[in-house]
């Protein structure tokens, strides 16, 4: 990133392709709830490279998606889209709260 010259201007151009690939990544797990999918049949599905380094980026925004509860890891390498019935899941495995005597 050049700080020298352009760069908020660089800057919000980075914003916007990265806010614009998160929604392209949301979009592929959206046309397929259900199925679980690996990066590279993300790629595929959305017609994006599948050169490694295109696919590490997509790893690192598949896991940062996942930490924000909006995708689930059923496996190594597997991403599927968190359903409202895995929601309910995880609230139910809450340990009740302690009530007062």
């Amino acid at each position: 990133m050049n700080w020298r010259g352009g760069g908020a201007d660089e800057l919000r151009d980075q914003i916007e392709h990265s806010t614009a690939a998160y929604q392209t990544v949301r979009k592929g797990f959206t046309q397929r709830p259900d199925q679980e999918l690996r990066v590279r049949g993300l790629h595929e599905l959305l017609g994006m490279p599948t050169d490694d380094p295109a696919m590490n980026v997509t790893r690192i925004r598949l896991g940062r998606l996942t930490r924000q509860v909006l995708l689930t890891q059923p496996g190594r390498g597997l991403y599927q889209k968190r359903t409202d019935a895995a929601l309910s899941g995880l609230e139910s495995a809450q340990p009740p709260a302690a009530t007062l005597a």
